[in-house]
C-alpha cells in the first residue's frame, strides 16, 4: 500500500510530507489533466483507468489523514504527552438558538420518552376518574320514579 501512495505523490509531484491544501489542490489539478470532458480523444479509456485509480488513492489518502491528522507516508508529529490525538479530541457542542448547550441525543431521546409516558399516565388517570365517578353516581333515570303505564282497556274506559 505504501507504493500506491509514492505512485500517488509521484502523479501529484509532490512530498510525502506535504500540507493537506498543497494536496489537494495538486490533485485538483490532476484530475483536470485526465477528465475525458476536457480531452476527448481515442485513449479516453486509459484516461478514465488513470483517474479513477487516482481517485480511488485520494479517497484512501483523505481518510487516513481524518484518522491519523497527517497524509500517508509524512512523518508522525511529534507530541508532547498532554497533546491528544484527533480521536480523542473533545465534540463540539451544540448550541441551540438562546445560547445554551443542547443537551446529548440520548438525552433528548430519555426526556421524550418521559413526556410521552407522563402524557399517557394523565390520560390513564382521567378515564380511570371518569369510570370510577360514573360507576359511583347513581342513574338520573333510576332516581325518578316510573310513571303509571296504562292499559290499553283502561284507557278506552275513561274516555267513555
Amino acid at each position: 500500500m505504501d507504493s500506491d501512495f509514492n505512485q500517488l505523490y509521484a502523479q501529484l509531484e509532490l512530498r510525502p510530507d506535504c500540507t493537506l491544501d498543497e494536496f489537494k489542490r495538486a490533485y485538483r489539478r490532476r484530475v483536470a489533466e485526465l477528465h475525458p470532458d476536457r480531452h476527448p480523444e481515442a485513449s479516453a479509456t486509459a484516461r478514465a483507468m488513470a483517474l479513477s485509480e487516482l481517485t480511488s488513492l485520494y479517497t484512501t489518502a483523505t481518510r487516513f489523514h481524518r484518522a491519523h491528522g497527517r497524509l500517508p507516508g509524512a512523518a508522525p508529529a511529534q507530541r508532547s504527552p498532554d497533546d491528544r490525538g484527533p480521536e480523542q479530541l473533545p465534540r463540539p457542542v451544540a448550541r441551540r438558538l438562546d445560547g445554551m448547550p443542547s443537551p446529548p441525543r440520548s438525552q433528548e431521546r430519555a426526556d421524550a420518552t418521559r413526556r410521552t409516558r407522563l402524557a399517557a399516565l394523565i390520560v390513564l388517570s382521567i378515564v380511570v376518574l371518569i369510570v370510577i365517578l360514573e360507576a359511583s353516581t347513581p342513574d338520573s333515570d333510576a332516581r325518578r320514579e316510573p310513571a303509571p303505564t296504562q292499559s290499553p282497556t283502561a284507557a278506552g274506559q275513561e274516555a267513555s
